[in-house]
């Protein structure tokens, strides 16, 4: 339940709530709405208040979710029109704010910086910000790499970052191929090179598996060359193309067995595991965590222990993968249709739903939910099994 909790990280806004500071907010909620309940923007104000900061509130009486006249009513027009026309520039951060992220695929730059990485994957990663002229002083918590965006609002001339001192001589043009990165020992250093992307998890990656969802163009799904009209594979592509259709518009292309010559673009999702299906996905110079061998799934944590899981009926299992690009594959294996099935419900389809990098399961799942787990948990910054993980 740790894993699980864990993975709904990022829609805990009472821990996110000093993000908001800083940024002009408007809270407009019907009075009567029966699908939000209006306790939870009554909530939001009160956070925000405790982090710092007021928001405009207003609830609106007698009316829903939604109603005739919700863009003008309220105060919005007025708030639109003050900051877009009357008072275009951009809002200075205070002295001192803080950035608090759950995961960096979901979060943008704040104050000009941008966090990259995570030390641990499941726990909160946070900066705190105190400015004086030229000089920024950071102290961090669980953070292992972050830059400047490429135009941040005054960028600083000199660093302290966790007592180390950084005179800054990057052009602004550049600050974006600038990641200053911690050692294992907490040791900072500033890296120009962007050749970590293609062993490690960028920014982009850092998700738990929605991140498959931002794709760079269709989405590819790949089926194993046994798949046919009559393949329970088959089915199963078609039902998860018809899902992304439906809740994101989202264009699907589907590949039987296609070759390693085949140039498939975008994000994938591969029914099967890719050695089987004889698609040629790069392994980051090692073997990948999760791997069949055999009659059994072995993972293998960060710290070089390996569990193995013989096959059985109904066993089911999701994961990602990385791609080159920044791009992702999200593999969906079961020993049969029943396990395939099983794996497939957790692609997600909702907003509000965080899942863990990996899921494996057994045919308890089906009627016991996360009690028939065997296995989940998260990817490092080295794409490894987390030790934390539940094995």
């Amino acid at each position: 339940m740790a894993i699980i909790l864990a993975s709904l990280n990022t829609y805990k806004h009472e821990l996110l709530a000093s993000n908001m500071v800083g940024t002009p907010i408007l809270q407009q909620h019907g009075q009567e709405d029966d699908n939000v309940p209006v306790f939870h923007s009554r909530r939001m104000s009160q956070l925000a208040s405790e982090a710092g900061w007021e928001t405009k509130y207003c609830e609106i009486p007698g009316k829903g979710h939604w109603w005739e006249g919700v863009m003008t009513d309220g105060g919005l027009s007025l708030f639109l029109k003050y900051y877009l026309q009357e008072n275009p520039v951009i809002q200075p951060l205070p002295d001192r704010f803080s950035i608090v992220v759950a995961s960096p695929a979901d979060m943008g730059p704040r104050g000009g910086i941008v966090i990259d990485q995570l030390d641990i994957p499941d726990q909160f990663g946070c900066i705190n910000v105190e400015t004086s002229g030229g000089t920024w002083n950071l102290k961090t918590s669980n953070i292992r790499r972050w830059h400047f965006q490429k135009s941040p609002t005054d960028p600083p001339s000199r660093v302290i970052l966790d007592d180390q001192e950084f005179v800054i001589s990057i052009p602004p043009g550049s600050m974006s191929s600038h990641w200053f990165v911690a050692s294992e020992d907490g040791v900072w250093s500033i890296a120009n090179s962007p050749d970590w992307k293609l062993r490690e998890r960028s920014g982009q990656q850092s998700g738990a598996l929605d991140a498959i969802l931002t794709s760079k163009s269709r989405f590819s799904i790949v089926l194993p060359k046994e798949s046919g009209n009559s393949s329970y594979h088959n089915g199963v592509a078609l039902d998860i193309s018809r899902n992304l259709f439906q809740y994101f518009a989202a264009d699907t292309e589907i590949f039987v067995n296609p070759s390693k010559s085949t140039v498939i673009d975008g994000n994938l999702i591969v029914l099967g595991f890719p050695n089987e299906i004889g698609i040629n996905i790069p392994q980051l110079g090692r073997e990948f965590p999760i791997a069949k061998l055999g009659n059994a799934i072995a993972i293998t944590d960060s710290r070089g222990r390996r569990r193995t899981y013989p096959l059985e009926p109904g066993m089911g299992l999701i994961y990602l993968h990385p791609l080159p690009d920044e791009r992702l594959a999200l593999i969906i294996w079961g020993t049969d249709e029943e396990g395939l099935r099983t794996a497939a419900r957790l692609l997600p389809l909702r907003t509000g739903v965080g899942q863990p990098n990996f899921v494996m399961g057994g045919k308890e799942m089906r009627w016991s939910g996360v009690a028939g787990v065997k296995a989940t948990g998260m990817f490092d910054s080295w794409w490894r099994v987390s030790h934390t993980s539940y094995l």
